[in-house]
Formats: structure tokens, sequence, C-alpha cells
């Protein structure tokens, strides 16, 4: 299996399993450290016990006997060694010692069996001779090193006890290591396991993401991403789930704007060309009012994409000047007497409530503050019951200006409410543009009242119909 060392599973694994190592091996050499140098420290002390014992038991032996020489000819030497060896005591100088150096007695060789290998070779290398050091007991024929130790009695050296040299710390380091290799190993198998099975559960998320960025490529806006638990990796999936959502919105609100917009050029293009041809074919003839048919249908097809293009870019159509607050009612005032007409053909009272409580200026265009309004009233024309109110409220607070219009229905269901400022959108699908208008009026609404840095929201009324409330914020400027 090949691996790829740049990826991101590669690069995890080495850190966990670097940093596993280099833990493991300090917190190793540290032990060994502390337990090499424990451990030859409390051995000096348990020879020292034993020798100390031993000489007595020889001096004890010479008082008695007035001579060593009784021991050439016996075992007397070699069970004064066992008994002086064996039966010595090994004390740690801190209880946490007995703590650590037990519980790494399991590595394979235990403190007893460390003691057992320091009394033997002492039993079996260690030599008793004279005052003038003849050999008199032991084994008197090797070549090590040996160490004299006097004994003494009343003040006269009676004889020397010969030693071998102690072990030094190199010694207890190196049987510490080599008894540590095993677990030494299983630590490291075991932390590259736990590398492992750690850097796939730290993936996971990243795998499905990865997974749910290929969905994505191929427009598959549907596949949600599982999520786990609340961690980061875990939070950047769920932001994938909801940009998912927004994305298959957004692609559903495309294709209904695209056919929508079809439909509404459509209408216009298939008239004018209906009568070019009826026209053409001379099953009409040219007059005035045949060419003036064509020309309104021409003009509906210019003011829709005059409208679209301040959907689109309201910036470029919207010339903003800091003007009175008294300029609201002003424009709302122009786009009352221009819908006049209308609000008496269908019967509708617009009852106005002005609570400005004293003049500020803002940021406006007036001109597209007055469409503003019309559109809003045409709204609530086209979609309010006969002979019933349109109520507009001027409300102030410390910084902004609100404006409210409702109507009394039918109102917006809750599930539309969301979308009814969107492009070419309509409550109803069904509805003809006499009825329904382009779709386009409330999302110019929203697009002049956006460059004006304000707000434009839509709740259901509280008599049945739709509330549309504007929010306008004041200048830090001075009125001109």
């Amino acid at each position: 299996m090949k691996i790829n060392f740049s990826s991101l599973y590669s690069k995890l694994l080495i850190a966990f399993v670097g940093h596993t190592l280099l833990i493991i091996v300090l917190v190793t050499f540290m032990t060994l450290y502390y337990v090499s140098n424990r451990m030859h420290a409390n051995i000096d002390i348990f020879e020292e016990h034993a020798k100390r014992d031993l000489i007595t038991v020889l001096i004890n032996y010479y008082e008695q006997h007035g001579s060593f020489e009784s021991l050439k000819s016996n075992d007397t030497f070699l069970r004064m060694k066992k008994n002086s060896f064996e039966s010595a005591s090994f004390e740690y100088a801190h209880p946490m010692e007995t703590v650590i150096i037990n519980s790494i007695s399991d590595l394979g060789q235990n403190k007893e069996q460390v003691l057992l290998f320091i009394s033997r070779r002492y039993i079996n290398l260690s030599t008793l001779s004279s005052s003038s050091q003849q050999c008199i007991s032991g084994p008197c024929n090797h070549n090590i090193q040996m160490v004299k130790e006097p004994i003494q009695s009343n003040g006269k050296t009676i004889g020397f006890l010969n030693l071998p040299k102690k072990l030094t710390l190199s010694f207890f380091k190196t049987w510490w290591l080599i008894y540590s290799l095993p677990m030494f190993t299983i630590l490291i198998l075991v932390s590259v396991s736990l590398s492992i099975i750690i850097t796939a559960y730290i993936l996971r998320p990243v795998k499905q993401l990865r997974v749910a960025a290929k969905k994505i490529k191929a427009r598959d806006f549907d596949f949600e991403a599982p999520v786990k638990n609340n961690d980061e990796l875990n939070c950047l999936l769920q932001n994938y789930n909801e940009v998912a959502h927004q994305l298959k919105v957004y692609e559903y609100g495309q294709k209904r704007w695209v056919s929508a917009l079809s439909h509404e050029l459509n209408s216009p293009l298939a008239n004018i060309r209906a009568d070019i041809q009826a026209m053409h074919d001379g099953v009409r003839k040219i007059d005035i009012k045949r060419l003036d048919v064509v020309l309104g249908d021409v003009d509906q097809l210019h003011k829709l994409i005059n409208d679209l293009q301040i959907v689109v870019a309201p910036e470029r159509w919207v010339n903003l000047k800091i003007q009175s607050s008294k300029c609201i009612l002003e424009s709302f005032d122009i786009a009352l007497a221009s819908c006049s007409s209308r609000l008496q053909q269908a019967k509708l009272v617009v009852t106005q409530h002005n609570q400005l409580t004293e003049e500020q200026t803002l940021n406006l265009d007036s001109n597209k503050l007055v469409q503003v309004f019309i559109n809003l009233l045409n709204n609530c024309i086209s979609y309010s019951h006969s002979s019933t109110n349109i109520s507009v409220r001027f409300l102030q607070s410390n910084s902004t200006i609100v404006v409210e219009v409702e109507d009394t229905g039918p109102g917006v269901p809750v599930s539309d409410l969301p979308f009814i400022f969107d492009y070419l959108y309509r409550v109803e699908n069904s509805r003809s543009r006499n009825t329904g208008g382009s779709g386009l009026g409330l999302a110019i609404c929203k697009a002049i009242i956006e460059s004006h840095q304000g707000q434009i929201t839509a709740t259901q009324g509280s008599k049945g119909g739709l509330k549309i409330m504007i929010t306008l914020p004041f200048t830090t400027s001075t009125a001109a």
C-alpha cells in the first residue's frame, strides 16, 4: 500500500506517533535514571550491612577458636557468607521507592532476583585470608580484582575479608534497559495503535466533508453530512449542511426566476409578434390604433427591463441627497395622488397616522421613495377586499423612522412571507399578469430601501392582511 505523506491523515498520524514516542522515551529514561541510581544506592547499603555482619561473625569465631585455621577444611566459612548475605535486609530510603521499584518488578526481573544475584556473587567469590594475606578459605585461584576489608580484634588485624568490587552504576542502568525492552516495545505498539485509532476518529468529519464537497460539485444539494457532536470539525459539517440548504433554495429560486422572467417577457413579445404578423399577412390593417397597441406592448417590455435593472443594481439608479424627514410625508402624498383613481375604483380608503414628533435629516432619493410607496399601494389595491381601509403609520424612534402599510387581505401564508421580496415571486403562481402584476414590485421596494441603508420586512397583519414595515435610519449630517 502506497502511503501519501502529504495527506492530512499521514501528518496527524506522524504527529501523534512522534509525540507519543517522545513521551515514552523521556519517561523511560527518566525512570531508568531514577531506578538505577536508587537501586545502586540501596544495594550499597545492603552490601555494607552484609559485610559488617560477616566481619562480626568472623571476629567472634576468631575469639572463640584463636585462629581461622579450622575454616580451611570445612564449609563453615561458606555457611557464614550465606547467612550474612542472604539474611541482610534491603531498605528503601523513601516509601515511594517501594511503589516504583515493586511496580516495575513485573518487567522480568524483580528486586529479590537482583538481590539473589548480588548475594550469590559475594558468596561465590569472596575469600578469607590471614593477616599475612595467605588465602585460608574460599575460591583462592580466581583472577577477579578484590577489595580487602581488614578484620580487627582488640585493635589488631587478625585477617582480611576479600570481596569482589562493587557493581557500578552502569550495570544497573544496563540491567534496567534490558529488562524494560519488552514493556518498552509493548508501549510503542500500543501508542501506534492508539494514534491510528485517534487519527481516524479525528479525521472522520474531514472525510465526510470531502464527500460532501464532491456532492456540491455534482450539484447534489440533498446530501446531508452526519453531525455526531459539537466539536469544531462537526460544526464545520453543520455549516456545510446549512450552506447546502441555502444553495438548494438558491437553485430553486434561480430556476423559478428564469421561468417567471421567461413568462413575463414572452407575453408582450407574443402579442407584438402576433400583431406584426397579422399586419404583415394583411389580416389587419396598419393603422394608428393597431400601432398604439404594439407600442404599448413595447413600453411594457421597456418598463419591465428598467425594473429589472433597479432590482439588480439599485445603486446605479438611486441618487441619495440629505433631506428633511418631512419629505417622506411629501413622497407618500405624491404616491397617494398617483394611485387615487385605482383606489376609488376599488373603493379603498387610505387612513394615515402620523406620529413623527420632530424633524430629522435623512439620506433619501425622494423620487425612488415615491416609487416605493406607489408599489406598496398598488400591492394593497391588488390584494385587498373592496370597500376596506389601508392603514399607513409613520412612527419615529431615537434613530429611525418607521413606515407601516397594512391592508385587510387576503393575507399571505406564513410559508410565503420569506419569499415575497424575491424577484418575480407570486404567492399564487397561477395568477395572470393582470391580477398578479409582474412580481417585481416588492423586489424593487426592497432594493431601493436597502440602498438607503434601511430595512423592509413583511408580517401577517392584525386585520387578516399583509403588513409591510419600512425602517430608515437618520443621518448624522446637518440638513441642507
